[in-house]
């Protein structure tokens, strides 16, 4: 069994990867679409995918997501 870890990183130079609370994302054979909650404020999110057993094969076709815009009052300006 091949679970896959998933961990993320706020910030372009953070290096501080927290695990995302899916995680982590079971085996499966066939293909599966996944939800990850990341829910941070930031201009850049990193992922860290990491397999216990490297010796399974795992394909990530893509990575989707989707932004809240703010309104533009809310920086204060």
């Amino acid at each position: 069994m091949a679970d896959l870890a998933v961990y993320v990183s706020v910030g372009a130079e953070s290096g501080a990867y927290v695990l995302v609370p899916e995680s982590p994302l079971p085996e499966t054979s066939a293909f599966a679409r996944r939800r990850l909650t990341v829910s941070k404020d930031s201009e850049c999110v990193s992922f860290y995918f990491f397999q216990q057993f490297s010796t399974a094969r795992t394909e990530i076709y893509a990575l989707e997501y989707d932004v809240r815009p703010y309104q533009p009052d809310a920086e204060g300006v």
